[in-house]
């Protein structure tokens, strides 16, 4: 399997509109044969596209304790990632489901984020920020920028170095 065949695999689903365009995702996959990177955290597995690019990209690597961390909130993604993610490169990824919450820092006045509650770990080499993604909450749609990452940085949970 290559880069080409596995972004096109992706592409011919149903649900391709939910991933990276593939000038992108091919940038990411370079980005990590370049970059000493063994763990990433991906935030919104959606179908799995990305998680997968990145694990063929750590699988053609050849380095030795790699993984991925994929959060999702929605289990319908989770669902179609598992389907989805081909055999050979599930071994380098979890997918976890990610409850999500609204977060408004005290430091950042009339601001709230939708950030994930709780993520694994945080001793990543790169963190892919995707989500959480808007939903709807007892008929309201909820929609603020992505604090996952915001939360992470003013609590001190980054290791420095870490590509984001």
């Amino acid at each position: 399997m290559n880069f080409k065949i596995l972004y096109n695999y992706f592409v011919a689903q149903p649900e391709s509109k939910w991933i990276m365009k593939g000038d992108n995702a091919f940038e990411l996959y370079k980005f990590i044969k370049r970059y000493p990177i063994k763990r990433i955290l991906d935030l919104g597995t959606g179908i799995g596209c990305s998680a997968a690019i990145m694990a063929l990209a750590l699988k053609e690597k050849g380095e030795k304790d790699v993984h991925i961390d994929s959060l999702e909130q929605f289990d319908k993604c989770i669902k179609l990632a598992n389907e989805m993610i081909p055999k050979e490169l599930k071994e380098y990824i979890t997918v976890h489901k990610g409850e999500v919450e609204m977060w408004r820092p005290k430091e950042i006045p009339y601001q709230a984020f939708l950030n994930f509650k709780e993520v694994p770990r945080w001793d990543y080499d790169l963190i892919l920020n995707d989500g959480p993604s808007p939903f709807k909450d007892n008929e309201r749609f909820i929609d603020f920028p992505n604090g996952t990452i915001h939360k992470a940085v003013m609590k001190g949970k980054i290791k420095p170095g870490t590509f984001i």
